[in-house]
């Protein structure tokens, strides 16, 4: 592996990102539990979106899309997209298992 293709190899704690969690938690008694985040990156060369979304699942709330996963009770992924210019939004619903 040559040096070039270790720095394209970035862990999470090498990503510069601003994060705001918009909403966390159940809304309400018995709700399934929402847990909503605003991403800005901040490095000096911007991520792909294979790459912030990657940062999401492991350091944020895992998640995957509704025919990956593995159970029922899995985070499931409702919404990540790009809402501007190196800004995202990440958002993973967990069912209420009461």
């Amino acid at each position: 592996m040559t040096q070039t293709e270790k720095t394209k190899q970035h862990t999470a704690d090498e990503y510069n990102f601003k994060v705001t969690t918009l909403a966390c938690g159940q809304p309400r008694a018995y709700a399934d539990s929402i847990f909503h985040f605003k991403i800005i990156d901040q490095s000096t060369e911007p991520q792909t979106e294979e790459e912030v979304k990657r940062f999401c699942i492991d350091k944020l709330r895992k998640g995957c899309s509704r025919s990956e996963m593995p159970h029922p009770f899995a985070g499931e992924i409702l919404r990540f997209r790009s809402t501007g210019e190196r800004e995202w939004e990440y958002k993973v619903r967990e069912c209420y298992t009461g």
